[in-house]
């Protein structure tokens, strides 16, 4: 095929697809704040903050308590022994690793447990959104912050929280 009739089946398809969609009823909606205002994503929400801190403090302690010992170490320093300070230089480094691997696998954790918390909030948004979709005759409901213009009465916001509710 030549550039002109692939430009030609090209711009066919795209008015084929522009007019089937003119019929299509399109809503948007305010995902983001919608979805934060659900009890069950602030319950989520909430868990995974007491969560975190509880880790946070964890390390700092073992943190704090590794920075005491170092310090403690400079002060005995020039008491022991070329071995002695080999095998608390080693015990430190080794200290310090296993810090350094429980805050990653700490922040793993905390991302599997807020995809578990969210996920039957997610699933009940959805559930909200396809219903008021069937409800209403929406072919698509897209999420407000794509979106450049659209008529107000496209919004369909507040239904999904009515539903939510």
């Amino acid at each position: 095929m030549n550039y002109i009739q692939k430009l030609s089946v090209l711009a066919f398809a795209f008015i084929c697809f522009v007019a089937s969609s003119a019929t299509a009823q399109v809503g948007h909606i305010n995902s983001q704040v919608v979805f934060a205002d659900m009890a069950t994503t602030k319950s989520a929400q909430s868990q995974l903050e007491s969560e975190s801190k509880r880790l946070s403090e964890e390390l700092g302690n073992r943190e704090k308590a590794l920075q005491q010992k170092i310090e403690g170490a400079k002060q005995r320093a020039v008491n022991m022994t070329a071995n002695e300070i080999k095998a608390l230089e080693a015990e430190v480094q080794k200290e310090a690793v296993s810090i350094d691997n429980d805050s990653k696998k700490y922040q793993m954790d905390l991302i599997n447990k807020e995809q578990e918390l969210l996920k039957p909030a997610v699933d009940k948004f959805q559930g909200a959104i396809e219903a008021v979709a069937k409800e209403n005759g929406y072919k698509f409901i897209l999420d407000s912050s794509v979106l450049l213009y659209s008529e107000p009465s496209s919004d369909v916001t507040s239904k999904v929280k009515a539903k939510l509710n």
